[in-house]
């Protein structure tokens, strides 16, 4: 590990943000670094329904994402190589309320049940309100990192189908693959 990184990932851990390596594309809930959100909500094994990476990467430039999806959870998401990835994350802009929860788990179609671990999941993260001075700690471990140069900032808002939708969709996907087996 270089100096900066080091530092990079001491001044991140010190804020409570988890920092991840996986050697391969994220494909399922299980592999997406949030803690086991997804895979409480949508299941382990089930695809992962959002796209991580939508946009273009620029020629010789790494792709530094700056992600939020529809839980109001953030992620910077790196791609170094086509089998090595760097999240950090996640983290919160700003306490979630008892209403936002609910409001969240009513858009997504999910039951009540579901509140209170959302709710835990929540006053789990840690919360760093200054999305400014996060993304300077991140710009500054790049130029450092990759080169002034040498990288590209991309902000993202993931969205999510609703779990119902999510049901529908392999339940099609089920019928439709029953029905080419059978012809």
């Amino acid at each position: 590990m270089l100096p900066s990184e080091s530092v990079f990932a001491t001044v991140v851990s010190n804020l409570g943000i988890q920092i991840s390596k996986k050697n391969k594309p994220v494909e399922t809930n299980a592999d997406f670094p949030d803690l086991g959100l997804r895979s409480y909500l949508f299941g382990a094994d089930n695809s992962l329904s959002e796209e991580i990476s939508p946009y273009d990467e620029v020629p010789g430039k790494i792709q530094v994402n700056l992600i939020e999806d529809d839980f109001s959870c953030n992620y910077v998401y790196v791609k170094i190589s086509d089998n090595s990835f760097y999240f950090i994350g996640p983290y919160l802009s700003s306490i979630v309320s008892p209403i936002e929860i609910k409001k969240k788990l009513e858009v997504k179609g999910l039951k009540n049940i579901d509140y209170n671990y959302l709710s835990s999941y929540y006053h789990s993260l840690p919360v760093i309100r200054d999305q400014n001075l996060m993304q300077a700690i991140i710009q500054a471990h790049c130029v450092i990192r990759f080169g002034a140069d040498n990288y590209n900032l991309v902000s993202i808002k993931l969205h999510l189908t609703t779990f119902q939708d999510n049901t529908e969709k392999k339940k099609l996907y089920s019928e439709y693959h029953m029905e080419k087996q059978s012809e």
